[in-house]
């Protein structure tokens, strides 16, 4: 098993010096923003924010509503709009990022013991399965949409010079923070 993945991690490492920049995590990050994958122009130095965005960064919102709401619906929809390249990046990004990666597969190992009564051997072999699934068959799942749901939580707690609307240099400021981050789960 350890065998496997080592192999499966170096040709992840491998394969990641031709990501893009982590460009699947600025088009989300725009969705979640301007509810578009496209970055804006900053025409006059702002853009506008969408109605769902400032809605659910209405400081009378609790975080805890948002999230159980409406932000799995939401990643949902962009996670599965994304290419094969986009989605390759979420993976080895997901993989690279070792907190992240126990964290999950902590999570999948407790689903799988739960559902059956003999533990099955190589379950973390079954775990890197399922996550390139999402990469190859663009098969969505729920430890990946747990990992968007803690990677973006505190993007819904940012404030703004403007209530409606982002500054360029604000802009810039999010995009560094949300394609460099790491999750913390405590």
């Amino acid at each position: 098993m350890a065998n496997v993945s080592r192999i499966f991690l170096a040709l992840m490492k491998e394969k990641a010096t031709t990501k893009s920049g982590r460009s699947a995590f600025q088009k989300i990050l725009n969705y979640l923003l301007f509810q578009d994958f496209t970055t804006p122009d900053f025409i006059s130095g702002y853009a506008s924010l969408s109605e769902s965005f400032i809605e659910n960064n209405k400081t009378a919102k609790s975080t805890e509503e948002v999230l159980n709401s409406k932000l799995i619906d939401i990643f949902k929809i962009q996670l599965l709009n994304l290419n094969y390249e986009d989605r390759g990046e979420i993976i080895d990004t997901l993989l690279d990022d070792k907190n992240s990666y126990d964290v999950l597969l902590f999570l999948f190992t407790m689903e799988i013991e739960k559902h059956f009564k003999n533990k099955p051997d190589n379950i973390q072999a079954k775990f890197l399965k399922m996550l390139l699934y999402y990469q190859s068959d663009n098969q969505l799942n729920t430890l990946i949409l747990i990992y968007f749901r803690l990677y973006f939580v505190d993007l819904f707690e940012s404030k703004f010079s403007k209530s409606f609307q982002i500054s360029e240099k604000e802009y810039e400021s999010i995009l560094k923070i949300y394609t460099t981050k790491k999750i913390q789960f405590e």
